[in-house]
């Protein structure tokens, strides 16, 4: 049977690419989406305590959907091609990098977050934006890391 599949590969050589190509293309966007919605929300649910459950909770949900009944769904909306399997994956991809950024972030040893605030590396370690200030304590301070003194 392998066979049979490299000797496929060697007569279409063509066909596997053009596929791969695609498949690889569709992941990488899906991937790239999911990330630009999940770490936001992330990194929002780590100070608002009380959003953080029910927003997890929202999108656990997306892992019970089959694939292909989530597909099915999206069919009549987006018809099929590209765009309909990107958004399905998207979907997919949330829930694994929402929690587990999430669950990254609300770890962080209190004792990093001391270091980070006496170290008064606010600028490099915090960012401002219209909701306030939201930390991103995965950062590290740079003078920890090269084993020098703060």
């Amino acid at each position: 049977m392998l066979g049979d599949i490299l000797a496929w590969l060697a007569d279409h050589p063509g066909t596997f690419e053009t596929a791969a190509s695609r498949h690889l293309a569709l992941s990488v966007t899906a991937l790239a989406a999911a990330m630009a919605l999940a770490l936001p929300l992330a990194l929002v649910l780590v100070r608002w305590h009380r959003a953080a459950g029910p927003a997890i909770a929202a999108v656990n949900v997306l892992r019970t959907i089959p694939s292909l009944a989530l597909l099915a769904a999206i069919l009549p909306l987006l018809g099929t091609g590209f765009l309909p399997s990107v958004i399905a994956l998207t979907l997919y991809g949330l829930p694994a990098i929402l929690i587990n950024t999430h669950t990254a972030l609300r770890e962080v040893d209190p004792d990093v977050r001391a270091l980070v605030h006496l170290a008064n590396v606010d600028r490099e370690l915090h960012f401002s934006a219209n909701w306030g200030r939201i930390e991103k304590p995965l950062r590290p301070y740079k003078a920890v890391l090269e084993g020098k003194a703060p």
